[in-house]
């Protein structure tokens, strides 16, 4: 950053001025040279430190000096979100050689951030390593004991589903897509799938929300009549239910309605969708093979929900089974970090 800039944030700061003070008391005069409010914060903080000395420090390994290399580093230390257009503008240099010396002489690359469900604290990644730790000693004790576990999910199903990507000769004009909207018509699932596969796919009605109340009236009777067809004599009892802590899962309706079925709920750690077999594989493997169709109802879409179903083979629930497994060593290996694949 330009010296000249550093001494008017030193004057505003030594005037008493606040940083967005600072800022709008810049920007007239400097427009395109003008840095970054965040910039500005932390020379504030650098001089309510102590620091007096307004030219770059000097760094161990390498002397100071002006060169582009050296502004394009200071610039990326201060500012490593900023945008290759304006660096090019704060640096005054062609975007050319600005990628030139950010690709072959400094080796960076720009990257969009992986996407995480949340930021974990050290409390919740305890709670991950803990609760994978219960789910892992469950899930190894093998193929006995996974016919009795079911895990299942909600998700949005839309009624038009494009397709995103196509074969074309080199040179032609790229096709478009068109992007899906909020208002777009889509209808919520319900699906529940065990060692045995699917075993419930349920559609909300139109006129009803999922609450608490739906899950203990709907989902859990609807699940007992599919489940007590290959355990006419226990249905439910002793079933080993996988659910993530949605507020209708936790609530103290559904879990007493849990009870009464006698349902032993496998517990799961908050934030945890990479550890969910229906984050981790259903719902993506279900959505792809969707692409393309286009329902004009409820039972088109059905009809093709248990198409999907019946596509299923024991092979690839026992593989998913076996990912479920791996992912869970991993968190645990990983000391509660997210699995990111």
């Amino acid at each position: 950053m330009d010296l000249e800039i550093r001494s008017v944030i030193h004057y505003c700061y030594l005037r008493g001025m606040d940083p967005l003070a600072a800022e709008a008391e810049m920007k007239p005069v400097y427009c395109k040279q003008m840095c970054h409010l965040k910039t500005i914060r932390n020379w504030y903080k650098r001089f309510d430190e102590g620091r007096s000395e307004l030219s770059d420090m000097p760094r161990s390994g390498r002397p100071v000096n002006n060169s582009i290399l050296e502004s394009i580093k200071d610039l990326l230390e201060e500012e490593p979100f900023i945008s290759a257009k304006r660096m090019c503008e704060v640096l005054n240099i062609p975007k050319s050689t600005l990628l030139l010396k950010l690709h072959n002489e400094l080796g960076l690359v720009k990257v969009n951030l992986r996407w995480i469900p949340h930021t974990l604290t050290e409390e919740n990644k305890k709670q991950r390593v803990e609760l994978s730790c219960k789910i892992l000693d469950l899930l190894e004790k093998g193929p006995s004991t996974w016919n009795s576990i079911l895990t299942g999910d909600q998700t949005w199903i839309y009624w038009d589903n494009p397709q995103t990507s196509k074969w074309i000769e080199k040179g032609s004009e790229r096709p478009t897509c068109p992007k899906l909207t909020i208002s777009a018509q889509k209808t919520m699932i319900t699906v529940f799938f065990g060692y045995r596969g699917i075993v419930l796919i349920k559609m909300l009605p139109k006129d009803k929300r999922f609450n608490s109340q739906y899950m203990v009236d709907d989902i859990l009777p609807s699940l007992e009549e599919k489940v007590i067809r290959y355990r006419p004599k226990s249905g439910l009892k002793g079933i080993k239910l996988h659910i993530d802590n949605a507020r209708s899962h936790n609530s103290k309706m559904t879990m007493q309605s849990i009870s009464n079925y006698k349902i032993v709920r496998i517990p799961h750690p908050p934030y945890s969708p990479d550890i969910a077999p229906c984050d981790f594989w259903l719902f993506g493997k279900l959505k792809e093979y969707l692409k393309g169709k286009r329902f004009d109802s409820e039972t088109e879409l059905f009809d093709a929900l248990l198409t999907f179903s019946m596509q299923i083979s024991k092979n690839e629930i026992t593989r998913v089974f076996n990912e479920w497994i791996k992912r869970l060593h991993e968190v645990i290996e990983n000391q509660g970090e997210y699995v990111h694949k």
